[in-house]
């Protein structure tokens, strides 16, 4: 459980001078405290934020702002180099997160493709559908676009696999 002083605590941080009244039984404005203070913290702070947000007595509510903050580190160029460090430390504080847990481990999966796409191939192909369609959209390897072409879950997958080469190629 989270008290009245950690609450405050996140409000200072998200920009918040006060807290409504009401943020006991009200799980959105603990999701909004949440996320814009993991989205202005620094890393210093994190640990001990995402320390309070596991407690929270909602735990969906919890595990999506954690979620929402992987995606956030994930999709940061400056925070390239700490990802891995910093969600480590994240999925420590959650191990019991499963969905949390296993958004880190395709986020550093994705991370890897791009690095050594041929270390990768059978855990993304066994991967879920959002890891995939991710690859699909986004990667620049031709190693794991080629793979999910042949041998991705869907269609779809398979066919923004193919454009997504088609436009690496004609580059």
């Amino acid at each position: 459980m989270i008290n009245e002083e950690e609450i405050t605590w996140l409000a200072h941080l998200a920009g918040q001078s006060t807290v409504a009244d009401t943020w006991i039984e009200d799980e959105h404005i603990r999701y909004d405290i949440y996320r814009k203070s993991l989205a202005s913290s620094s890393f210093e702070n994190e640990t001990r934020i995402a320390e309070i947000i596991a407690r929270d007595p909602d735990r969906f509510m919890g595990q999506a702002a954690l979620v929402d903050h992987v995606d956030r580190l994930a999709n940061d160029p400056r925070a390239e180099s700490s990802f891995t460090e910093r969600t480590e430390a994240i999925a420590q504080l959650a191990q019991d997160f499963d969905f949390l847990i296993a958004r880190i481990r395709e986020w550093r999966l994705i991370k890897t493709a791009e690095k050594d796409p041929n270390s990768t191939i059978g855990d993304i192909l066994s991967g879920s559908h959002w890891m995939q369609r991710m690859l699909a959209d986004n990667s620049n390897s031709q190693t794991v676009l080629t793979a999910l072409i042949e041998e991705g879950q869907t269609r779809r997958i398979k066919n923004c696999a193919r454009e997504r080469l088609r436009k690496i190629k004609s580059a």
